[in-house]
């Protein structure tokens, strides 16, 4: 508005200066109004008498910054009683449906009521403690083994039954997870893990795949390792028993002779029940140089060749040692190296008494 009142201001100055040129007229207007225009634009401005010193601003800053900080406390403040009142609505609600659906006297088949041993109690405390009981069963379920007997009953004849029982980890023995962002979990093949399942499965042992990890999450991973089926039974998650936070592989479960089980697994925590038939092998890392399932396949084999009445002191003497693959590496490699030199002293033996029967040393 300014701009424009002061162009009409000059209106008059433009006229009188018309009958001077073009030239001139265009000059004249152009500096009127870039004088009018500069001097009411100077008087809007409204410029502090006193501008304020640093240590001022900075006293601003940390006014608001301490502003905001508390508006931030306050936000999870209430974020906070928010998720308090919808945990506590949420818990009564699990508890109401316990109480009543879990707490209801036990009926027949035709709907009709049955006696327990809380039908004597008071209607709430019968209720209640029906509920308990439900959850403690509930909880056994979560840690006991699915059955009672993970295996069925040995191969009578005319089938064959190996002698021995070899269960083997799946995840950080024969495969190991992997987690990206682009793929997300995958399993990665051990390299060996094809020659390893021919080596120890039918009818060399009785290989029993047994893992922690879920049945959904590992059963297509052992149809693709084990297209054969050389692996007699597969066992996971649901078949061991939760025991201190650990999911814990009990053989006692598996319809077996301890004498003829042995464990193949990374975890000393899921073999804790029955160390004495664990073979305790380092968890494979991804590697792609490693060559210890070749090793470990040739142990496995040279133990069932010994054709021994018990397997539990064998695996007693190799689990005092960090690495019982490496140290049965060093100990064929020993045992090749006594054969080589045995058969070469032998042979330049048979040699020596061939030249002497040749040149007619050997007659006395």
């Amino acid at each position: 508005m300014l701009f424009i009142r002061s162009l009409l201001s000059v209106r008059s100055e433009v006229v009188l200066v018309c009958s001077n040129g073009t030239s001139h007229f265009l000059r004249q207007f152009h500096s009127v109004a870039r004088s009018r225009v500069r001097t009411s634009l100077f008087r809007q401005l409204r410029f502090p008498a006193k501008l304020p010193t640093v240590l001022q601003v900075r006293k601003f800053a940390s006014i608001a910054k301490d502003d905001l900080k508390k508006e931030h406390v306050a936000k999870v403040q209430r974020s906070t009683r928010i998720g308090l009142a919808c945990m506590l609505i949420a818990f009564s609600g699990v508890a109401t449906f316990v109480v009543v659906r879990w707490g209801a006297p036990p009926t027949d088949t035709l709907g009709n009521r049955l006696e327990d041993e809380f039908s004597h109690l008071p209607f709430l405390k019968q209720r209640l403690l029906r509920s308990w009981k439900e959850c403690r069963l509930f909880e056994q379920y979560i840690k006991e083994p699915s059955r009672e007997k993970l295996l069925p009953e040995q191969l009578k004849e005319p089938f064959y039954q190996p002698p021995i029982t070899l269960v083997v980890e799946l995840s950080g023995v024969l495969v190991h997870p992997e987690w990206t962002y682009q793929t997300g979990w995958r399993f990665k093949k051990r390299p060996g893990v094809e020659h390893f399942i021919q080596q120890v499965g039918y009818p060399h042992f009785e290989l029993v795949i047994f893992t922690h990890e879920s049945g959904l999450t590992a059963h297509p991973i052992v149809e693709s390792l084990d297209p054969s089926g050389l692996a007699m039974y597969r066992l996971y998650r649901d078949a061991t028993k939760y025991l201190k936070g650990e999911h814990v592989k009990d053989l006692s479960c598996l319809n077996r002779d301890l004498s003829k089980v042995i464990l193949i697994d990374w975890n000393p925590k899921a073999c804790q029940l029955q160390p004495e038939n664990t073979l305790l092998v380092p968890k494979w890392d991804g590697s792609d140089h490693d060559a210890d399932l070749v090793d470990l396949a040739a142990m496995l084999t040279a133990i069932a060749a010994g054709d021994v009445a018990d397997v539990r002191p064998i695996l007693e003497y190799y689990s005092a040692m960090d690495n019982p693959v490496e140290e049965f590496r060093k100990r064929r490699r020993l045992l090749m190296e006594g054969e080589v030199r045995s058969e070469t002293h032998k042979d330049e033996s048979m040699a020596a008494q061939y030249a002497r029967r040749f040149f007619g040393l050997g007659r006395s």
